[in-house]
């Protein structure tokens, strides 16, 4: 899920390489978050973890807050891009299109999960560091 991110203060890089990095940068945050949890989740974990400084993270995602949204709306991106897939390949009755939806929500990777589990909260999270 290399997608660009389109938030207030996130950078993405102008060229490939910035996209593919903080993309890298997301994928990792997912693991820190999914290991250690949003209150012990920091943007120096998230940079031991995807092999860069600090500064590199911060450029990218300046606030905890920040890089939070930025999972959320990358993991949310996928889920979309998978139920459009999902609408388009199953044919037939609303039913049976509503039974695959469900049957590929169950199957919610156990990474992604607590990302998803955050956006509950994320009106409460953004501000906080």
């Amino acid at each position: 899920m290399d997608r660009p991110t389109e938030n207030r203060g996130i950078r993405t890089g102008k060229h490939e390489k910035g996209r593919r990095k903080a993309g890298h940068i997301l994928e990792q945050a997912t693991g820190v978050l999914t290991r250690e949890g949003y209150n012990r989740f920091s943007l120096r974990q998230v940079a031991n973890a995807a092999g860069v400084t600090l500064g590199n993270v911060q450029y990218y995602f300046p606030t905890k807050s920040d890089l939070v949204e930025a999972m959320l709306g990358h993991v949310l991106t996928g889920y979309i891009d998978e139920f459009n897939r999902l609408m388009a390949e199953v044919e037939g009755r609303p039913e049976e299109q509503l039974a695959a939806l469900i049957a590929a929500l169950h199957s919610v990777s156990q990474e992604q999960l607590p990302i998803t589990l955050v956006a509950a909260g994320l009106p409460q999270l953004v501000g906080r560091t």
